[in-house]
């Protein structure tokens, strides 16, 4: 989207704009500065720290965007903000940040001064410490007001509070006397609803409230008020694996379906969590084969999505000592002594996991209603994955933690394994030990690889890095952050990183950024990968060889790295610009993209070679399609 500067208000919502001017007036816009020629960076404080990018050129604004989950045309509410901070300037508002709208709007000049270096080195990038310690406090589930004390665990998939909480809301859960429906009645009260639904004329879109799910929900709540424990059981996976064909018939398209399924599958946890204290091994053993049999018959690919599954009902029969529940002993049942009965529930419990892993091994082409539905190794590394951290789970709830830490430094190549190892260590203040754990398993061929399973570690701007960073930060190791801003130049395709070029700058000086330069160029070839950071610092030294090296790398940033490449290879860039259009194919007709395509390489040609060339570019185009008016028109725009 391109708006002019003047008039950006045309591309948000009156409800956004209004909400713009709101964050304007209770000051919310922090740290706004130039990070590079045009490109403009701030911190917007909404529900929560939004990190905003604006590039300017002249009066257009040619990019913007914000790390706030708005998903809708036009401008949120935060880049509208931060538009009118900038504006401002231009009126000669207030000027309390670090910006001048001259810079704003200045012509971009490659021979960008040399900034001095700071002080304080450290003083100059912004400070990421906080911002770690909050991602990982929220995902360890510590409250606000909650103190973290030293050599804590927290469970990988198990949320014992959560859980707790459905049993203490539900004090009817697995004390009921009464006898349940005859099995010859259950399917066709789960099913007559559904079966309506299905036949009716409107079509299969699936709202929440749906009378569709009534008798699921029915046989499933008779089935958790019930101390017949394994019938009980039996007839909740029954139920859950009822919605699970249904959600397969039906259009979910707003998840209502998706969000039963999860309901259903905490309410499970929650009535074994009740009845594991109490219930007898033999009664323990057929819960758990109910929730296997479950796991047999549904596709692992569907059961990935879930956050979680019946056969987390092995973690409550970990537990020897039948704690149960906070409110067991209003309980008609007292738990247990420990003996051999708790010995037995938890040895039914480990077998249950081993027949699981078997499963999912002869699962790993498994169907969803006859169709084949190979796991991918993805999928298949994933649940492998989950099976392991169920396991952690289990020994940690049985009271085995130094087990389960092993099984953490086992398994480092699993995301949750390793934030868990790093939040530990972070959280206990241990910066050094957490600094040395990444330095050591952190390589740039090991996050390509497990790229795919390591996204979940830190939902961070530079992932398991930002914790790093965080690390040095509080060890004060300038020379660590200096090669991880190095790293990022070379790496990073945010634009919101280019500002770590200046950042850098300050950090090591006039003198030492010759070699900082060529600490980045050596991060580029080792790895064989440069980002679009790299590309804009190539632009700015005109590194021309280097240029035509990444391009051919990736020529998807061809027209970031043309001006540089024509410094010293201006036949080269002219080839790569010409290979762009359709002198030596058919154009497709009346395409209007293809012509804006085609247009946009033309307008390169010109900001590399001058309008004379490009017309001349434009006029032997034209030639071999001289009917195409429209191609014509979108071509004289950039000529202009």
């Amino acid at each position: 989207m391109t708006a002019h500067f003047d008039e950006f208000e045309e591309e948000m919502t009156s409800r956004s704009l209004e909400r713009a001017y709101d964050y304007v007036d209770e000051h919310r816009i922090g740290g706004l500065e130039e990070v590079s020629a045009g490109l403009f960076h701030a911190e917007v404080h909404g529900s929560e720290l939004y990190d905003v990018d604006i590039r300017l050129r002249g009066n257009d604004i040619v990019f913007a965007s914000c790390t706030c989950p708005y998903d809708y045309d036009g401008y949120c509410k935060h880049i509208g903000a931060v538009l009118l901070t900038l504006r401002d300037y231009k009126h000669g508002g207030n000027h309390q940040q670090n910006v001048t709208y001259d810079a704003m709007i200045a012509k971009q000049d490659d021979s960008r001064p040399d900034i001095p270096v700071a002080a304080n080195p450290l003083a100059s990038k912004p400070e990421v410490f906080n911002r770690v310690l909050q991602h990982i406090r929220e995902r360890v589930g510590l409250r606000k007001s909650e103190r973290w004390t030293p050599a804590q665990h927290f469970y990988l998939v198990w949320n014992q509070d959560e859980i707790n909480a459905i049993v203490t809301a539900n004090p009817a859960i697995a004390s009921g006397m009464e006898p349940l429906m005859p099995e010859s009645a259950v399917d066709r009260v789960m099913e007559s609803p559904m079966r309506r639904h299905l036949g009716k004329d409107y079509g299969w879109k699936f709202e929440w409230g749906d009378a569709a799910i009534n008798g699921v929900m029915a046989v499933f709540e008779e089935a958790e008020q019930s101390n017949d424990y394994p019938l009980a059981m039996r007839r909740m996976c029954a139920a859950l694996r009822k919605t699970v064909w249904f959600a397969r018939q039906v259009d979910d398209e707003e998840g209502a379906l998706q969000t039963y399924i999860e309901h259903l599958n905490e309410r499970i946890l929650a009535y074994t969590y009740a009845a594991a204290p109490i219930v007898t091994g033999e009664q323990a053993q057929q819960m758990l084969i109910a929730a296997l049999r479950f796991i047999r018959d549904t596709p692992m690919v569907e059961m990935l999505f879930w956050p979680h599954t019946p056969l987390e009902c092995v973690i409550p029969f970990a537990d020897i000592h039948a704690r149960g529940t906070a409110d067991v002993e209003q309980m008609e049942h007292q738990p247990r002594e420990i003996g051999t009965t708790s010995f037995m529930c938890r040895t039914y419990a480990q077998s249950t996991l081993n027949v699981a892993q078997q499963f999912l091994h002869d699962k790993k082409g498994d169907s969803i209603d006859g169709h084949r539905t190979n796991l991918t190794d993805y999928d298949w590394r994933a649940a492998q994955d989950y099976l392991m951290k169920l396991h952690h789970d289990f020994l940690l709830y049985g009271g085995d933690a130094i087990s389960a830490d092993e099984l953490l430094s086992k398994n480092t190549d699993v995301a949750e394994c390793r934030f868990a190892v790093i939040a530990r260590k972070f959280l206990d203040g241990d910066y050094a030990g957490a600094a040395a754990f990444l330095e050591q398993t952190y390589d740039w061929d090991a996050a390509q690889k497990h790229a795919g399973y390591w996204e979940l570690t830190a939902q961070l701007p530079h992932g398991e890095l930002t914790m790093l960073e965080a690390c040095y930060e509080r060890l004060n190791d300038e020379n660590g952050i200096k090669q991880l801003y190095e790293y990022y130049v070379a790496h990073s395709d945010s634009v919101a990183d280019e500002r770590c070029i200046p950042i850098l700058k300050s950090m090591v000086g006039k003198s030492g950024w010759p070699q900082s330069v060529q600490n980045i160029l050596r991060n580029f070839h080792e790895h064989d990968f440069g980002g679009k950071v790299l590309a804009r610092l190539m632009t700015e030294e005109r590194l021309s060889d280097e240029a035509l090296a990444l391009a051919g790398q990736r020529p998807e940033l061809l027209r970031d790295l043309l001006k540089p490449i024509s410094l010293n290879h201006s036949a080269e860039a002219e080839r790569l610009i010409r290979k762009q259009l359709p002198l030596d194919r058919d154009l497709q007709q009346g395409n209007r993209n293809e012509y804006r395509f085609v247009a946009m390489w033309i307008e390169q040609y010109r900001n590399v070679f001058g309008l004379d060339q490009a017309k001349a570019l434009a006029k032997e185009i034209m030639a071999k399609y001289p009917r195409r008016y429209a191609l014509k028109e979108e071509i004289g725009r950039v000529l202009k």
